[in-house]
């Protein structure tokens, strides 16, 4: 009997690119880092940036194969993988790459680090990962995927007024 090779295993839908108990999107005085938010230009985000510091472990968020590793002028060190179904992830404004082209990775499995290279190196813009999911070839919202994602106004917002009144006995 051959032996059973899983290489594609997911045991979640999609699983978090950070060891964060929170992914919390970018938003600092050089932009915003949501999906499709408004570039310089007509240009559009095509993916999120989510906070994290300096050097954080970056992790496949789905099983796959990694098909580029490079460096790019706005990107940085990116690292690029295939999963099935159309679906791939690019990871970019690594600090360090730890896995080379052609190599299977698992869902969850380590793929670099945090960095501030590309278009991140300002000291005006927070340290941050961002991630791109792309459906044959075109941009999608990881939150589709069911990655959650905290908008940082959210996190800034008062409480709800029927929040702050204790019920009347």
């Amino acid at each position: 009997m051959a032996a059973f090779e899983l290489p594609y295993v997911n045991w979640r839908r999609v699983a978090p690119p950070l060891e964060t108990s929170s992914l919390v999107i970018r938003r600092d005085a050089k932009g915003d880092g949501r999906f499709l938010a408004p570039r310089s230009g007509r240009r559009r985000h095509r993916g999120v940036d989510v906070t994290a510091a300096l050097n954080s472990p970056v992790r496949s968020i789905r099983s796959g194969r990694v098909v580029e590793v490079g460096v790019h002028r706005g990107l940085g060190r990116f690292v690029e993988i295939e999963h099935r179904h159309g679906l791939r992830s690019r990871y970019a404004h690594l600090s360090k790459v730890v896995v080379t082209v052609g190599s299977r990775v698992l869902q969850g499995a380590l793929i670099g680090r945090v960095g501030k290279t590309g278009n991140a190196r300002s000291a005006r813009i927070q340290p941050h990962l961002h991630l791109e999911l792309l459906r044959d070839g075109e941009p999608i919202d990881p939150q589709t995927l069911g990655l959650r994602l905290i908008d940082p106004s959210a996190l800034a917002q008062p409480p709800s007024p029927h929040l702050l009144h204790s019920p009347e006995v």
